[in-house]
């Protein structure tokens, strides 16, 4: 019994820890977890996505495959934030918005995981618009503890060689077309949640068993 115990709370931590890796869906845009992309630099994402359109074809050296989607630009990432704010505040061109304690910074952080889970998370990535001729943009949420001013940015920049573990990528797909060639990003929630269903049959089972051989003795 402690065996499928274990195993039934293995599957459940499973389920719940895959839920992160969900594509976010934005106005017919399906936005990968920035996340999933800490520690590369703007030179390595350019290496395999075009740096006027943004599509993307091939893999990254940790073997995550981007083809078929896009990399954003900041007025890709402005016209999202501003979906997510509910305003056209960020844009034309690199932005920030501030507002004290607002609703909208944790809101969007209970969407987009961290990236920097500090004591004022955040989440960032680069984007593919140049800044001079060594720079880029990275776009982010900041949500800043005690009532401070929380952030919404596409204007911050950063040396194209530097990787940073607190510093992701912004990727989107194109739901709306269905030749996009990209694949939906695997959820492992789907076949965890069967196994969880066959580990609690199993569990039932034994139970059962279990108490008729003890009516029975």
């Amino acid at each position: 019994m402690h065996s499928l115990g274990n195993i039934f709370a293995a599957v459940i931590l499973t389920a719940t820890t895959s839920a992160s890796a969900a594509i976010i869906t934005v106005n017919d845009q399906g936005w990968s977890q920035p996340d999933l992309f800490l520690d590369y630099s703007y030179n390595q994402f350019a290496d395999v996505c075009d740096l006027n359109t943004g599509a993307c074809s091939g893999q990254l050296s940790g073997g995550e495959d981007l083809t078929g989607y896009t990399w954003a630009s900041v007025e890709d990432i402005n016209a999202l934030f501003n979906s997510l704010l509910g305003t056209d505040l960020l844009g034309p061109g690199p932005s920030s918005y501030t507002e004290s304690a607002s609703v909208w910074a944790a809101e969007i952080l209970g969407q987009f995981n961290a990236t920097n889970s500090g004591r004022n998370p955040q989440v960032s990535g680069h984007t593919r618009t140049a800044r001079g001729r060594n720079r880029h943009y990275i776009a982010g949420i900041q949500d800043r503890r005690r009532n401070r001013n929380d952030n919404a940015f596409t204007d911050r920049r950063q040396r194209n060689e530097r990787q940073d573990s607190t510093i992701g990528g912004w990727f989107y797909r194109d739901l709306s077309a269905d030749n996009s060639g990209a694949q939906p990003v695997p959820s492992p929630s789907t076949p965890a949640l069967v196994v969880l269903g066959l580990v609690a049959l199993t569990y039932r089972f034994f139970r059962n068993t279990a108490a008729a051989g003890e009516t029975r003795a």
